[in-house]
């Protein structure tokens, strides 16, 4: 059971990773090449606030 947490954590976290890494690409396309600003940098922050949620709950999870 230890385990199987371990595993889905690490999954979790890669998989949030890599929809960060996606975002920042989208983010760095518009900028350079749709020279959008305002709705680029909004995505950027709402895609990437998954790390440090993720990070949280798992924190917060380990000490219950």
């Amino acid at each position: 059971m230890i385990i199987d947490n371990l595993i889905k954590k690490n999954i979790t976290r890669l998989k949030s990773f890599a929809f960060a890494l996606r975002v920042v690409k989208l983010y760095q396309n518009l900028i350079e090449k749709k020279k959008e600003c305002v709705l680029s940098k909004q995505l950027l922050r709402a895609g990437t606030v998954i790390g440090p949620v993720l990070q949280f709950l798992i924190i917060n999870y380990q000490l219950n």
